[in-house]
């Protein structure tokens, strides 16, 4: 159940708000996204975030690029 923090947050601000997301996986993974990472210039987050779109997951480019403002390639 999301926190309370006696906040209201209004349309926009609900629609920017991230969640953490913490899964495990095998370390020869990460090795390879880590390499995939670098290889590419994106981060972890954004490969990963193009990976769940390319299965179906609504993912739009603002998504990818994040508060930061990261370009899309």
């Amino acid at each position: 159940m999301p926190r309370q923090t006696g906040k209201r947050l209004s349309g926009a601000s609900r629609r920017d708000a991230e969640v953490p997301l913490q899964i495990t996986i095998p370390p020869r993974v990460k090795r390879e996204l880590d390499i995939k990472a670098v290889e590419t210039g994106r981060t972890r987050r954004a490969l990963v975030l193009e990976a769940l779109r390319e299965v179906g997951v609504t993912v739009t480019d603002e998504d990818i690029a994040g508060r930061r403002g990261t370009k899309i390639r």
